[in-house]
């Protein structure tokens, strides 16, 4: 039995209320949770993302001004 490293996919869709794998990215940034793209497009969370270490840095939020 292997040991799981990373969120699954139905984690992330709980997590980020999106089914759709960009939209997922999207969230994921917004939150400021550090996550790998996979080579198919699809956002990979590893499980120490969540560790006490991590929890106690405030997230990184980039502002971005949409003019669209």
């Amino acid at each position: 039995m292997s040991e799981r490293i990373g969120f699954t996919k139905e984690q992330l869709i709980e997590l980020t209320s999106y089914s759709r794998s960009s939209k997922r990215c999207e969230a994921l940034a917004f939150m400021g949770i550090r996550f790998w793209v996979r080579m198919d497009g699809t956002p990979f969370v590893s499980l120490s993302a969540f560790s006490s270490e991590e929890s106690d840095k405030p997230p990184k939020v980039e502002a971005r001004l949409n003019l669209i």
